[in-house]
């Protein structure tokens, strides 16, 4: 296998589902950068602890799950599902119990053997269907 799945593997099965962040140190980068289209910008190592930390908080029983995982070169691409029941409002939904799933797509860059970046698009439209914030489109 090659030695980046396995740490994409390791860094979301230790920081994501177990908080275990002495791991998070050991993978990413110093000059990290994380982007997705629907979050704010996460420009160090230190912005996207917090960030992670955020998510784990607002969903304690969060769940983040490799569906498939593609490597080249320096670059990993994982399919995902995520899965948390919000404990906190989302989008001016208060929390319901309902435990919520969204998919996304994230390319992982590394330098050497850190994760240098990642860029990370996620099924934003399928949570908020999901929080009832909007209905299915239909064509007529």
């Amino acid at each position: 296998m090659n030695k980046y799945k396995e740490k994409i593997q390791i860094f979301i099965e230790e920081v994501w589902n177990k908080k275990n962040f002495q791991v998070f140190d050991e993978i990413i980068h110093r000059d990290f950068i994380y982007s997705d289209p629907v979050s704010a910008a996460v420009n160090t190592k230190d912005e996207y602890k917090v960030f992670i930390s955020n998510i784990q908080s607002r969903s304690p029983d969060m769940n983040y799950e490799t569906l498939d995982i593609i490597a080249e070169c320096n670059k990993v691409v994982i399919l995902y599902s995520w899965k948390g029941t919000p404990v906190t409002e989302i989008a001016g939904v208060s929390p319901s119990g309902k435990k919520l799933e969204h998919k996304g797509v994230a390319i992982y860059y590394f330098d050497k053997d850190r994760i240098v970046k990642i860029w990370d698009v996620w099924d934003m439209y399928g949570i908020l269907k999901q929080l009832g914030k909007i209905h299915n489109m239909s064509t007529q």
